[in-house]
C-alpha cells in the first residue's frame, strides 16, 4: 500500500478492490470507524479501551477508558480518553474525524468496532504513524473477539507513512467484535508511539 493519507489510502483500496471485481463482485460500503466515531456523543465512549500487555488478547479483561477530556490536552486532538488523567494510553478523536491512538508502556490501547451486518465482509484497517521525532514504533493487531488475525510493526516514519490489511470474513456474527490494538514497540518504548487508525466494512454479496 503505499504511503497515502489515510483517508485516500482507503477510498482508493476500497474502489480497487472493487474494480478488481466489478462483475462479479459488488462492494456496498456500511461503516467507518472515523467518520461514525465523529457524530457520537461526548462522554464515556465504551469502545475505546486498554488493557495491562501482560493480558493482550483476553479481551474480557479490556476495559473502557474511564477518564474524557472535552478540550483533549494532546495536539491536534478536539476530546479524548485515557486510562488515567493526564498520562497514556489515551485515543484521541480530532475535529475532522481522525482517531489517534498512543499506548502506554505498559498497556495497549484499543480501539473496539461491532460490525451492524453479519455474513459476508470485506473489512480494511489502516494504521499510520504520526510523531516520527522519537521513539521505536509501534506493534499493531487486528483481532476477531480474542483472535488475532493478522499483526505487524509499524516503522516510526512520521505523518504518510502506513500500512494496510484487508481480510474477508464469510460469515461475520453481527455485532461480533473487532479490535485494532497498538502497542509500544520494542522494550515497551512508549515515546512518540501516537498511530492514527481506522477501520471499513463493506457488504460484499
Amino acid at each position: 500500500m503505499p504511503n497515502l493519507p489515510l483517508k485516500a489510502a482507503l477510498t482508493a483500496a476500497l474502489t480497487a478492490l472493487a474494480t478488481a471485481s466489478e462483475g462479479a463482485t459488488q462492494f456496498a460500503l456500511y461503516s467507518n470507524l472515523s467518520r461514525d466515531t465523529l457524530v457520537r456523543p461526548n462522554g464515556v465512549n465504551p469502545d475505546f479501551m486498554s488493557v495491562d500487555m501482560a493480558w493482550l488478547h483476553v479481551d474480557t479483561l479490556y476495559a473502557a477508558m474511564p477518564v474524557f477530556e472535552a478540550a483533549c490536552s494532546a495536539p491536534g486532538q478536539a476530546r479524548c480518553w485515557r486510562a488515567s488523567a493526564g498520562a497514556a494510553p489515551f485515543i484521541g478523536v480530532s475535529s475532522g474525524g481522525k482517531i489517534t491512538v498512543q499506548p502506554g508502556s505498559n498497556k495497549a490501547a484499543i480501539v473496539r468496532w461491532k460490525n451492524v451486518l453479519g455474513g459476508k465482509v470485506r473489512m480494511l484497517a489502516y494504521f499510520s504513524d504520526v510523531d516520527s521525532a522519537c521513539g521505536n514504533g509501534v506493534d499493531w493487531y487486528v483481532d476477531n473477539g480474542p483472535f488475532n488475525v493478522a499483526s505487524g510493526h509499524l516503522q516510526n516514519t512520521g505523518p504518510g507513512a502506513g500500512t494496510a490489511f484487508s481480510k474477508t470474513f464469510n460469515n461475520l456474527i453481527p455485532t461480533e467484535p473487532i479490535y485494532l490494538i497498538i502497542t509500544p514497540g520494542g522494550n515497551q518504548d512508549s515515546a512518540c508511539d501516537a498511530t492514527e487508525v481506522d477501520v471499513m466494512f463493506t457488504e460484499q454479496f
